[in-house]
């Protein structure tokens, strides 16, 4: 049996920007709610299911007059003066924060039937409800980049060009990219590459506003009261959010040497892609140069975006490490970050209008470019510090395959898929049996609490006057040796019976006799100072 030999390594992401992957839906206020700074959304007919006979018949009305406004008001209602454990657990599907815009718009335009109040939801992973990134997103960037580097390097021959005109002419960039890499579908060097889904963290996301604004007759990007045109509502990752992702490179697909030369011909790549031309593609990509031409191009004197822009030209200028890139993901982010420069340049040649930089910018708030993304490449083993927490890499354990066989081929990436789940769930589960032992532990001293204090008072309970008593007593003075307390209550006359006086010496010879210093005798030359000898004395006088 041939074996498929892998490499792995974990791609640990840090958003700096918020970032928008979405999954193509819209959802509308029949399916969500804003309540305080959250937006709740639900499952409106898993929600109706539950409702009682008057509370549906009113929705029937609302549905029968088609009282939009009515029912999305209504739906607002039930989920303020109902409480959260009344409601059914299957009704919510997700909770993010809303930041003030949204919550705002919310307020004010629930009633205007004319605003649709479309959101545009992260994306959520079918099996575990779970906000992620999938593996394409963060595999797409990072082949962006090395198809950029590429044909940066084959932009200067003439017969690049010539290819360009004769069969490029209406191209989106499938042929480019095939013909920069030298490669047809069989041979794409990127199919030896895996990189899997990243699963992210309940509140991670926030619901905002996203904005395009476009250059002025200055040349300059309009400022926040240069009008700022529709706001699209985004649920985008927060900045701060870490995830991670493992990248496995299949290195037997990179060399063949096994398989025999028809196989290697037919099989074979077309060129071989590692870790390090990722990271090398990734910083000349997403350099420092162009983040500066953008800043200078759209962002000097803004005064929302530019501190943020200014931050991250900071970090790709002095806070990369060798095994660390930016990355732009997601929507929003921009033309000349989803396409090579080499391809936006053969594209100018066939437009009158160039298409390289882009003429408009997308802002959350007005202030926040969307997509950016510090990236390490962690081998097995490495760890990585952020923001004062050690991120380790992720363990790989994966079998053995036979390259011969398109079955097993095909059972790597489902296997590397399910390694990641498995990692994930035994974190999931570690946290969850902490914290069931946090719980445990706290039920165990409260029931021990509670059996302390049930066994004080039924103590209590069967205690004589003189036994409470004295109880009260030696609390109030608990820092004290209790017979002395006692007998200094008899001096006192805390108790008028002569009987109870003899009860309270008894306990007092008791305490005397147990801490080892009831003394009936000494052998002091001035009796008198010997305490122990004078306090028993003391007590003995009660007892004639």
């Amino acid at each position: 049996m041939f074996t498929i030999p892998m490499t792995h390594y974990t791609l640990l992401g840090e958003v700096l920007t918020p970032v928008h992957i979405g999954d193509g839906s819209v959802i509308t206020p029949l399916e969500y709610v804003v309540i305080g700074d959250q937006v709740i959304r639900f499952r409106p007919e898993v929600l109706l299911q539950y409702l009682p006979a008057p509370e549906q018949e009113k929705v029937g009305e609302y549905l029968d007059q088609a009282d939009i406004v009515a029912l999305r008001c209504w739906f607002g209602q039930q989920f303020e003066n109902t409480r959260e454990s009344d409601l059914p657990p299957a009704a919510i599907v997700t909770r993010s924060q809303a930041t003030h815009s949204i919550q705002q718009l919310y307020r004010e335009k629930l009633g205007d039937v004319e605003n649709q109040m479309e959101l545009q939801p992260f994306i959520y992973h079918p099996l575990d409800g779970q906000p992620y990134i999938p593996g394409s997103s963060l595999k797409g960037a990072l082949r962006t980049a090395v198809i950029s580097q590429e044909a940066n390097r084959k932009l200067r021959r003439k017969s690049f060009w010539q290819d360009y005109e004769e069969g490029f002419r209406n191209d989106k960039g499938s042929l480019f990219s095939r013909k920069t890499l030298g490669c047809n579908l069989q041979t794409d060097p990127f199919r030896a590459l895996k990189v899997s889904d990243a699963i992210l963290l309940e509140n991670s996301t926030q619901y905002a506003s996203v904005y395009n604004l476009g250059l002025n007759r200055e040349g300059k990007l309009r400022s926040d009261t240069g009008g700022k045109g529709i706001p699209i509502q985004t649920e985008v990752l927060s900045p701060g959010v870490v995830f991670t992702a493992s990248l496995t490179v299949l290195t037997a697909l990179q060399k063949l040497n096994e398989a025999s030369a028809q196989e290697r011909e037919q099989r074979s790549l077309a060129q071989t892609v590692t870790e390090r031309d990722l990271v090398n593609a990734c910083q000349e990509y997403y350099s420092a140069d162009a983040i500066a031409a953008e800043i200078d191009r759209f962002f000097k004197g803004h005064s929302g975006a530019e501190p943020t822009m200014q931050r991250i030209l900071d970090i790709a200028q002095h806070q990369l490490a060798e095994n660390q890139f930016l990355l732009r993901l997601g929507g929003y982010s921009q033309f000349e970050y989803k396409a090579a420069s080499a391809f936006r340049v053969l594209q100018d040649k066939n437009h009158k209008t160039p298409t390289r930089d882009g003429r408009s910018r997308n802002l959350m708030e007005s202030i926040y470019p969307l997509g950016w993304v510090r990236m390490t490449l962690l081998a097995e083993g490495e760890t990585v510090t952020i923001n004062g927490k050690t991120y380790d890499a992720l363990p790989a354990t994966l079998p053995a395959y036979d390259v011969r066989s398109l079955k097993d081929r095909q059972q790597v990436f489902q296997d590397l898929e399910a390694t990641k789940i498995e990692v994930v769930t035994a974190q999931l589960e570690e946290e969850r049996r902490q914290e069931e032992e946090r719980l445990a532990t706290e039920r165990q001293a409260q029931a021990e609490a509670e059996w302390l204090l049930a066994e004080a008072a039924q103590k209590q309970s069967q205690m004589t006057p003189l036994q409470r008593s004295i109880e009260e007593l030696l609390a109030a003075n608990a820092g004290q040796a209790n017979y002395v307390t006692l007998l200094q209550a008899l001096h006192k006359d805390q108790w008028e019976s002569e009987a109870d006086k003899r009860a309270v010496a008894e306990v007092i010879r008791q305490q005397m006799e147990e801490a080892r210093v009831w003394k009936e005798t000494t052998k002091a030359k001035k009796p008198e100072k010997d305490k122990d000898y004078q306090r028993t004395l003391e007590v003995l006088g009660y007892f004639k």
